[in-house]
């Protein structure tokens, strides 16, 4: 049986990524099944790392077409998110929290949410002394009330 992924199938697919689409979206566009198309990709980025693992190896021409499938999918993935990092950073300047997002999303370490620190020992004792007293007092009673 032969590929549906032909250049006419690589060429759309890839600049329907590179506006923004996702690659499933994409691949059903060009009445490809998102499954193949992940396929494609898979077998371009596994025979690019057998190359990369062994120098010595030789390209192997049957994939030769999912290498360059993978290689123009990245390409317009990298191409889509140029304007969206634009836009990102235009509204950083209307608004402080995209750009706390932006350089969060760039320098996690800086920038990222900060774990909060552990609740002192008094506290949490404090916080276990009441759910006792609570649970002995039952739902009905009021604190410090006489239940007779």
């Amino acid at each position: 049986m032969r590929s549906k992924l032909t250049p006419e199938v690589q060429t759309f697919i890839c600049e329907l990524v590179a506006e923004g689409n996702f690659l499933n979206a994409a691949a059903r566009a060009c009445g490809v099944s998102q499954r193949i198309a992940h396929r494609w990709n898979k077998r371009g980025r596994d025979e690019i790392a057998r190359l990369e693992d062994d120098p010595t190896a030789e390209p192997d021409p049957i994939h030769a077409k999912y290498v360059e499938f993978h290689l123009a999918l990245e390409g317009a993935i990298a191409a889509s998110e140029v304007p969206l990092v634009r836009c990102w950073h235009a509204a950083g300047r209307e608004d402080w929290r995209a750009a706390k997002a932006m350089l969060a999303a760039r320098n996690p370490k800086d920038w990222g949410p900060k774990a909060e620190p552990p609740e002192e020992p008094q506290d949490i004792l404090a916080v276990i002394a009441g759910a006792v007293k609570r649970a002995y007092e039952g739902p009905d009673e009021e604190p410090g009330s006489d239940p007779s």
